[in-house]
């Protein structure tokens, strides 16, 4: 039988924004320390296996926001647009098209957020040495 507050946590979890567990049991564990410090420590390994698969990925991946601002970058998309990932961090994926590809580029990721995901048609990306490479990018949400 699962203890009282395992199963307000478990209600509770309906109702938060995401389904989020973690949420839920942060919630129920409010009032336990110790319970709280196990939370903390399964969000920290959580973080270690994202960063890692993350940084070790054979292709560029970047986090964007809804309006396409980059937000995280990984060692690849370093590689691909010739720039650290401090230069990637609040720039917009318009800046990084080539340039009379821009609106469609803006376009064409706004179509992926609304249906939730997918590929979008091959777009030249130009680098800070004026290099273009052509990538067909993918998102999900």
């Amino acid at each position: 039988m699962a203890s009282p507050s395992r199963s307000a946590a478990a209600r509770t979890s309906r109702s938060l924004p995401g389904n989020s567990r973690v949420s839920a049991d942060a919630a129920a564990a409010s009032d336990d320390p110790s319970t709280l410090l196990r939370l903390l420590a399964k969000s920290r390994r959580a973080e270690l296996r994202y960063r890692t698969l993350i940084d070790h990925a054979q292709e560029a991946m970047c986090i964007l926001t809804p309006d396409g601002t980059i937000v995280d970058a990984n060692k690849q998309a370093e590689v691909m647009h010739h720039c650290t990932r401090d230069e990637l961090l609040g720039r917009n994926i318009r800046e990084l098209v080539a340039p009379e590809y821009a609106d469609q580029a803006e376009a064409n990721y706004a179509s992926l957020v609304t249906a939730g995901g997918g590929r979008s048609p091959a777009i030249p990306f130009v680098g800070p040495d004026g290099a273009r490479r052509s990538c067909s990018p993918s998102a999900t949400t």
